[in-house]
């Protein structure tokens, strides 16, 4: 029970991660 709420935590994590750095990347291009 515990591992699969801590994996569910390290997906949400990485999904996080991968969104700011594209968000990053996306407005770094803009601007």
């Amino acid at each position: 029970m515990l591992s699969s709420c801590y994996r569910i935590d390290l997906v949400l994590l990485g999904i996080v991660l991968v969104a700011l750095s594209a968000f990053g990347t996306v407005r770094a291009l803009l601007v």
